[in-house]
Order: structure tokens, then sequence, then C-alpha cells
């Protein structure tokens, strides 16, 4: 939990979407360890966002749920109904690249790496981005914008209930080491042949 990730302004959007859903929103799972982790913890006591941290029972009571550190984000995500990436900018993104996987509906920042993802699904499955399972928004970086996240995660709530995208594992083949090995490898075999 680094400031690139968007996380503490993500907690103010949520913050404002379990008050606008009362009791039928989304609770916010939020996998990883990192400097601003007590930031988070201190902003859920200010403003009454009762939280577990490294829980092996998540209880209902609670709105969030810290997981640190996993080895295996998968057996989180694969139980997740969205997937939210706030970051303020990324490379290709393991995280995302799971989430697609997974096959649950995605709603990310439109940094440089995540819209590079976007743009290489669209040129081959134009379905996938159409139905909005991946949505890319502007980075939270005013009000206006948080109001669209809101907005967002209110119809993402109401109207993707428990979908999945079918084939999914399809969608990321083209980022997958065995697609991309041969590439690299002539790369770096040009370059220790000069």
């Amino acid at each position: 939990l680094i400031d690139h990730k968007g996380i503490i302004e993500f907690l103010e959007i949520f913050l404002k979407y379990k008050y606008k859903l009362k009791n039928n929103y989304l609770k916010l799972i939020i996998i990883g360890n990192g400097p601003l982790l007590f930031e988070c913890f201190e902003f859920c006591r200010k403003k009454k966002l009762s939280y577990e941290y490294n829980s092996k029972v998540c209880s209902p009571k609670n709105d969030l749920f810290f997981t640190g550190h996993l080895e295996d984000p998968m057996q989180i995500i694969d139980k997740c109904r969205l997937f939210v990436m706030p970051s303020f900018y990324e490379g290709l993104s393991n995280q995302l690249l799971e989430a697609i996987y997974s096959g649950i509906p995605i709603i990310a920042s439109n940094c440089p790496g995540n819209r590079f993802v976007h743009t290489e699904i669209s040129k081959e499955n134009e379905d996938y981005i159409k139905s909005n399972f991946l949505k890319l928004l502007p980075s939270i970086r005013n009000i206006k914008i948080k109001k669209a996240w809101t907005k967002e995660l209110i119809f993402y709530t109401k109207y993707f209930k428990k979908f999945r995208y079918e084939n999914s594992n399809i969608l990321i083949n083209k980022f997958s080491s065995l697609e991309n090995f041969p590439e690299w490898e002539n790369i770096v075999k040009n370059i220790l042949d000069i």
C-alpha cells in the first residue's frame, strides 16, 4: 500500500458509496501491506468504518478487510464480485491481469499500464470491453472524478450481481510468458550479439 495506488483516495469514495447504498453495499477487501497501512487504519477509525486486519474469518459486521501480504491473492479475487484498481500509475499490472483472469468485473484507473491492457484486449475481443467488464475511469484527483467513481461503484453493485466473464483466460493469453518469451529471447540475443 503505497501512494501511487490511490488507496486513501479510494477509501474516501468507498465511504460515500457505503452511505449512499446504506445496507446494500459491497464490503471492501484491501490486499497487501505497505507504508500506508496504518494511515488506512487511522482513516477508518476517524470515519467510523469498521475493519479487520489479517483475520482468518471475516466478520460480516465489518466494512473493510485488510488481508496483509498474500502469496496467492487469487484465493480472494476469485470470490469477489468486483475488482477495483484506483492506481495513479501502473506498468503491466499482475493484479489487473489476475482480476481479468478471474472473470469478475473491473473498475480501474485510466493510467498508461491499464490503458495498454484495455487497448490490447479490445483489438481481439471488443465484446469484453463493450460489456463493461473492464471499465477505465480517470485517476481520482478531484471531487468531480470521485463522484464518477462513486456512481460506477453503485452501478456495478446494482447491475453486476454475480456475473463472470466466460473464457477470461483467453483474454490474457497475449500477456503470458509463453506468448512473449520468444520476442524477449530475440531482443536479448540481439543485444548480446552486438
